[in-house]
């Protein structure tokens, strides 16, 4: 594919070269580096084109000519970065007869490819992709350069659009995946069925949530349903799930945008519970998700003493029932711009959220942080193409390490917004949500767990909740032991697991045993 693209590139080069092009004084000024490009020269060229520079350094035409000479360099592709990225940056237009612009930004991406700065040649191409008057002799171009790029990046990443049974020619958003059910709730903006739907100015409905059943035998989803277990008169939409799938956070449009929860106690959900102050204010709140201990959350939010647009905050649940005043997480998460959709890994470590701020392709992009051992937010990590686009990709949603869902409105899609389905290919599973129950006892109060990592040596404690539940994370080969002991430091159960291993389920129940 590079031997391919490299005959474009020649081909174009003469076909666009401003020294074939004829006339104008500077032109007639530089017979030797006419030559040099004609026989492709480009070790000449660059030492010809350094000293035209020290001549004259505002010319763009001499970096154009200079950076493609190193694009055709072997291990030169860097230079060729910045070489013509500072031909753009001085371009003007009175020398669009010397240099063509698409051919100055099909060579930059191609640049960025060779560098392996993939991003940064997938946001040119699919800018490029967007200009209807491309000259035709770039169109094949940039679709070569894209299957490259597309090609390094299969064995890598796939990305997977869920549908029709899921998408629809309208808006779907916000996708939450109940894993131990094979079920994805997510947000469509369709009319709802057997009912009066409101129409808005864009052509859509009222914001509802669906749902499908996923079936691993045939690889296929069942058409999604209303799903009516929280339905109201506003719009709704979903956010997240906590860890064991008990616990369902949900958007709802009134007073400005609130969030609210639901409990799914004996297989039906309760009526939707909205979140008190200080978490819902007069102000809007998105979206929201909550750690595996359920004290923590962390919401999307406008409010004036943020950095602009949506922030992403967090607040604790304290001793007494109530909830700390939202703290917002600062400039490596927040900025001018707007932060939105977070999800927080069941290891309370990794925030994925989107933002239009940052370093983003364009529009949303999705980005993680990480919680270092202070407690503190590392700087926000891009994830890049396939997941990231010039256009909006937003609400991440992990199943592991090694599967998420997403939406975007990316062309190709079946409307104006899908469910997109991503694997990390190269990925092994690096946690195990691990979800038990005790049973033996009428209440668990004050029953205390320690899991002991064995290959770590660090120790978590779980306190499981009235009604003997309690979850922890684990990782593949890894050694652990769970004890569990009374408020007297007796011992109630003491098990070693190994995680290589398949009897190890990640939903269990655990038979106590009396000290009486």
């Amino acid at each position: 594919m590079k031997r391919i693209l490299l005959t474009y590139l020649l081909t174009t080069l003469i076909f666009f070269s401003s020294f074939a092009q004829g006339g104008g004084n500077q032109q007639d000024s530089l017979p030797t580096a006419f030559r040099i490009f004609y026989e492709i020269d480009f070790s000449r060229s660059v030492v010809f084109y350094k000293k035209m520079i020290a001549f004259d350094p505002r010319n763009p035409v001499f970096y154009y000519k200079l950076g493609f000479a190193y694009l055709n360099t072997k291990g030169k592709a860097d230079s060729a970065v910045y070489y013509l990225t500072r031909a753009l940056k001085l371009y003007k237009r009175k020398y669009h007869d010397q240099i063509n612009r698409y051919a100055l930004n099909f060579y930059r991406a191609y640049a960025f490819y060779l560098d392996n700065q993939i991003d940064s040649a997938i946001r040119i191409v699919q800018e490029l992709e967007q200009h209807f008057e491309l000259p035709e002799e770039f169109i094949q171009l940039v679709y070569n350069l894209n299957d490259s790029i597309d090609q390094a990046l299969s064995d890598v990443i796939r990305v997977q659009n869920l549908g029709s049974n899921i998408n629809s020619q309208y808006t779907e958003h916000s996708p939450v995946y109940d894993k131990f059910n094979h079920q994805l709730l997510f947000t469509s903006r369709r009319p709802a069925p057997n009912r009066v739907s409101h129409i808005y100015r864009d052509g859509q409905y009222d914001e509802n949530i669906y749902i499908s059943k996923y079936d691993p035998k045939t690889n296929s989803w069942s058409p999604a349903q209303m799903w009516k277990q929280v339905d109201t008169v506003y719009n709704q939409a979903t956010c997240s799930f906590n860890p064991d799938n008990k616990i369902i956070i949900v958007y709802k449009d009134e007073g400005g945008g609130n969030l609210y929860w639901s409990k799914l106690i004996n297989e039906r959900w309760t009526a939707l519970h909205k979140f008190p102050r200080p978490i819902n204010t007069g102000y809007e709140e998105t979206h929201g998700t909550i750690t595996s201990d359920g004290k923590v959350l962390y919401f999307a939010a406008y409010r004036p003493d943020g950095f602009g647009g949506k922030d992403i905050w967090m607040s604790k649940l304290l001793p007494d029932g109530t909830w700390s005043k939202p703290i917002n997480l600062g400039p490596n998460v927040n900025t001018a711009g707007d932060e939105d959709a977070p999800y927080i890994t069941p290891d309370g470590r990794h925030l994925y959220f989107s933002s239009t701020g940052h370093n983003s392709l364009g529009g949303y992009d999705i980005f993680v942080v990480e919680k270092d051992e202070f407690g503190a937010w590392d700087a926000p990590k891009n994830l890049g193409y396939p997941i990231n686009t010039i256009y909006d990709d937003i609400f991440f949603y992990p199943v592991d390490s090694a599967t998420a869902f997403f939406a975007s409105n990316r062309p190709g899609g079946f409307g104006h917004g899908d469910i997109y389905r991503v694997d990390f290919l190269n990925l092994k599973k690096d946690y195990q949500i691990n979800i038990c129950y005790l049973k033996g006892f009428r209440t668990y109060q004050n029953i205390i767990v320690r899991i002991a990592d064995y290959m770590t040596g660090e120790t978590y404690i779980a306190r499981p909740n009235q009604t003997g539940k309690f979850i922890f994370v684990t990782k593949p080969d890894h050694t652990y032991r769970i004890l569990i002991e009374n408020p007297q430091g007796q011992t109630l159960y003491n098990e070693i697991i190994n995680t290589k291993t398949n009897s190890f389920k990640n939903l269990r129940e655990i038979k106590l045993e009396s000290t009486d």
